[in-house]
């Protein structure tokens, strides 16, 4: 008696021969990757038939990772035994089922591959025949437990028991694509449609608020890749897009901003896939969902660029999308993500022409988004190893007394109410600031790396406006890589990008933790 356990692909069977081969073989590859990952290493895998057949003795830890392979169907725990005649059949499949049988009304399937000298039926009558002393009785519509049996050749499998697998194609079967990736319910939903379908999926990302973002951001693919990506190793790209979202807050119209922020990551991903080959992008929209994905700016949006922009939840609601990100296991990663981009318009365009979107964007550095791009970083994910991230810490619920307090909210809303002692400043302005800095690097050799948190010197390069710094009540300062920096905005996602830029160029910045409604 052997405990195997039978993967049955589903689309598969549906190809011509010298298809069903190839994706057959990429099947078993991608079987052999998923065991890799969960440690699985002592097993076999032979084709009987359409049936891949596996014998491991970890079969329950095998069970567990078939489910999360693309392009099985089913997946079946079994008893395999070889057999020489009827008889043999019957007086095994008595010692195995009596006990499941027992009280309870059944019935008998048997799924026959191979030339017998019996047929199938004849095989459920006569074991149903031998196990109906045990039973209740037999129905064979509404039967409370059903016994189940496969013959293919001289084998037979006895079915313990069988689930439902996770479906689709095998992953690398349909070519390879890049995904704008933001760790939100909607990508990441999208990475897993796009891995069921056959795909290839590397991601492409766009920070706005930082390595805190980032560090979430890789979580999030870590664990999809982990779980659903077998047979490749995704790549994830980091692009700074925090001078992308400057550009856009200083030229173009309030209500354009989300979608030309995101024709810009478009732009980037196409770049991206250019180079290296790829044929279309794809992104986690849906018609409708939030201003930016109705009908008509979905599709200016996809003029932004010349590849094809595919879009596997078009037509999902979020009710749809959350339910999957729960059924995949991802909920709780992806609820835990922040809102980064805050560039969200209070009155956004909703059917916006092409006319108008581009009229918006005429002082807008449209090749930023590529220029970013060459500048991006690369990891994989699914490779511990492989990632470079930031350790310190970033932000802090209290306010050192030495401090000085940068608050970029709108100007009403610092007026109404503000941190004793906070100076207001726009945040373009104290963006600009920073980028001034980048001029003294070559002549101070500032390190310019994210991990810099300190040198020596005073930086010029701009100042707060005096109408901003009577509001506070100090003088305006210049920035000082001696002096601690404390931003607030509204609730902490704003403060942290431009953090993040603060720290790249060496000034010890922190963003207040919740901003000013958590603090207040």
């Amino acid at each position: 008696m052997t405990e195997v356990l039978i993967a049955k692909p589903g689309e598969i069977t549906l190809k011509t021969r010298k298809i069903r081969k190839r994706f057959e073989n990429r099947l078993i590859e991608n079987v052999k990757s998923a065991f890799s990952k969960s440690g699985i290493k002592a097993y076999s895998i032979k084709n009987m038939r359409g049936r891949f057949v596996i014998e491991t003795k970890e079969t329950k830890e095998a069970f567990e990772t078939l489910k999360n392979v693309f392009g099985i169907n089913q997946i079946e725990i079994a008893i395999k035994e070889e057999f020489h005649d009827l008889d043999d059949i019957l007086k095994r499949g008595e010692e195995l089922f009596k006990e499941k049988v027992k009280g309870k009304k059944f019935a008998v399937r048997v799924k026959r591959t191979g030339t017998h000298p019996f047929r199938s039926m004849d095989i459920e009558r006569a074991l149903g025949g031998r196990l109906y002393e045990y039973s209740a009785g037999v129905d064979l519509k509404n039967p409370e437990t059903t016994v189940e049996l496969e013959i293919v050749d001289q084998t037979v499998f006895y079915i313990v028991e069988k689930v439902r697998g996770a479906g689709g194609l095998p992953v690398g079967t349909e070519g390879r694509i890049h995904l704008l990736f933001s760790g939100g319910f909607d990508s990441s939903v999208a990475f897993y449609q796009l891995l069921k379908r056959g795909l290839e999926v590397d991601l492409i990302s766009f920070l706005f608020g930082g390595e805190e973002q980032f560090k979430k951001i890789f979580e999030i693919a870590r664990f999809i890749g982990n779980k659903f990506a077998h047979g490749y190793e995704p790549m994830l790209y980091i692009v700074d897009f925090y001078p992308v979202i400057m550009d856009i807050r200083e030229n173009v119209k309030e209500s354009y901003r989300n979608l030309i922020l995101k024709r810009q990551m478009l732009r980037a991903a196409e770049e991206l896939a250019k180079e290296k080959g790829f044929l279309a992008v794809a992104t986690g929209d849906s018609i409708g969902q939030v201003a930016s994905q109705t009908f008509d700016n979905l599709v200016v949006s996809s003029y932004a660029i010349e590849m094809p922009v595919i879009r596997p939840l078009v037509s999902f609601d979020k009710q749809e999308i959350v339910d999957i990100s729960r059924a995949i296991g991802v909920y709780e990663l992806v609820s835990s993500m922040k809102e980064y981009c805050q560039i969200t318009p209070k009155h956004p365009v909703t059917r916006a022409t092409l006319e108008a979107t581009e009229r918006q964007e005429r002082n807008l550095d449209i090749e930023l988004p590529r220029k970013l791009v060459n500048k991006r970083r690369s990891f994989y994910p699914t490779k511990v190893e492989g990632l470079e991230m930031l350790d310190y810490q970033l932000d802090l619920k209290e306010i050192p007394e030495d401090a000085v307090i940068f608050d970029i909210r709108d100007k009403e809303d610092f007026e109404e109410w503000h941190i004793p002692g906070a100076i207001h400043i726009d945040e373009a302005k104290l963006y600009e600031m920073i980028q001034e800095l980048s001029k003294s690097v070559e002549d101070t050799h500032l390190p310019t790396s994210p991990h810099a948190q300190s040198a020596q010197g005073e930086i010029g390069g701009g100042s707060i406006s005096s109408n901003d710094a009577e509001l506070s009540g100090q003088a305006p300062p210049t920035l000082d890589r001696d002096r601690i920096y404390v931003v607030a905005c509204y609730r902490g996602a704003r403060s942290m990008a431009i953090v993040n830029e603060m720290r790249k160029h060496g000034l010890k910045a922190y963003s207040l933790k919740g901003g000013c409604e958590a603090y207040r």
